[in-house]
């Protein structure tokens, strides 16, 4: 019979892999970050200009930056960069450093497409560091050409200001306070019309850059998310084959079970089938609990295993040792007479025991039950050693839960 042990399936749940447990997250925007600001260049504008004008300018630029909410970029640590940094922790244990690369060696425990999916995180990571420092560089130099166009505006209409009343005097309108008047709001509305220009430009032209970053981020993020989702049918698919594999060898190994009787009782026969339950498929299952529906609808077989029991029970109570079964067996050993005759009685060599098939419902069989009192021929209660003669040319000995053969002495 066969010890039970049974082939089981692999634990290959589609939740196990990176993919499908969540450890790879849903794609986000890279959320932006200061970064230092290029360095304010005083050469720039015209050549009249002195330290008092270049700090005013400064000045009005920091003004204008704060009013229009200006910040600059770099890469930040969401999307591709961050599903990337957490996925390598999840397997490594520790952080990534710009230094190390991608790893030389897999994890413990990555399989084919953890290893690829991790590949694919970090060639995205990398692509969007790249294109997170082209769209900064942009910007800075936005950053710049603005920063020198407010400049020069100032340091123009200080300019305009400083000379102004000349022009007016020369004009012949100095002593004319409305004209006065009205050439400063005119040059004031310039000026404000002229920042408000380049501010609106700049304004524009970094919004057109942070659309194109964020097209291109999202491409990348869905040519990812394509990539992975192939990994993970790929690794559905070869789970499902195992999984077919290993389901065909437990049905044989079930079917093995059934045609050639590798249980002793109903009993073991219904345990082994549960033991395959999930483990093959539901029809191969529904037919092997009908064929052990069957057996124990037979009355022989459930005979049998009452007699297998029986002996089983009688061969735990046994107290002999290895020695005297040994001997008893080998027919070296005599047992007290149990008959009228007051003879003794001894297995006869090489005898084998008999099959319970030829002691149930047998002579054998109603003479212990019978003549002895023995409520089955395989009762423990049998002492080892009892010999009973149903056929005056033929007698048995009990030993350890089997009938055996038996002579006189």
């Amino acid at each position: 019979m066969a010890d039970g042990t049974l082939p089981t399936l692999d634990n290959y749940a589609v939740g196990t892999n990176p993919i499908g447990n969540g450890t790879v997250k849903p794609f986000t925007v890279q959320a932006a970050k200061k970064v230092q600001k290029p360095a304010f260049d005083a050469a720039a504008g015209t050549q009249d200009k002195t330290a008092e004008t270049v700090d005013k300018a400064q000045e009005a630029v920091k003004g204008a930056q704060e009013v229009l909410g200006v910040e600059n970029y770099s890469l930040g640590t969401g999307g591709i960069s961050s599903q990337f940094l957490d996925t390598f922790k999840k397997y490594y244990g520790y952080d990534w450093t710009q230094d190390m690369g991608f790893p030389t060696e897999r994890a413990p425990g990555m399989s084919d497409s953890d290893w690829a999916a991790l590949n694919y995180l970090y060639q995205g990571h990398l692509a969007e560091g790249r294109a997170a420092a082209q769209r900064d560089a942009a910007i800075a130099a936005q950053e710049q050409e603005r920063d020198t166009a407010l400049q020069r505006a100032y340091i123009n209409n200080e300019k305009l200001l400083k000379y102004l009343p000349t022009q007016l005097k020369r004009a012949g309108m100095s002593g004319n306070l409305g004209a006065t008047e009205s050439a400063y709001i005119d040059a004031a509305a310039a000026y404000g019309n002229t920042t408000a220009d380049i501010s609106k430009s700049f304004a524009g032209n970094v919004s057109e850059l942070e659309r194109a970053y964020g097209d291109a981020a999202a491409q990348r993020e869905a040519t990812l998310s394509d990539r992975l989702l192939t990994l993970q049918r790929e690794e559905n698919a070869r789970i499902e084959a195992k999984n077919a594999e290993t389901m065909a060898r437990n049905e044989q190994s079930l079917q093995d079970v059934l045609e050639y009787t590798q249980f002793n009782t109903g009993a073991e026969l219904l345990e082994i089938i549960k033991s395959y339950e999930g483990k093959v498929s539901d029809e191969a299952y529904s037919d092997a609990m009908r064929a052990y529906e069957l057996y124990m609808a037979d009355p022989a077989n459930v005979q049998a295993d009452k007699t297998f029991t029986e002996k089983q029970e009688a061969a735990k109570g046994k107290t002999t040792t290895a020695k005297e079964d040994e001997d008893a067996l080998a027919g070296k050993t005599s047992f007290p007479a149990t008959d009228q005759f007051g003879n003794e009685y001894k297995i006869a060599i090489n005898g084998q025991a008999l099959d319970a098939s030829e002691v149930n419902g047998s002579k054998l069989s109603k003479w212990v039950t019978e003549g002895l009192g023995y409520d089955s021929p395989y009762s423990k209660e049998i002492p080892n050693g009892t010999a009973v003669h149903p056929r005056l040319d033929r007698w048995y000995v009990y030993y350890n839960g089997e009938w055996y053969p038996g002579k006189s002495v």
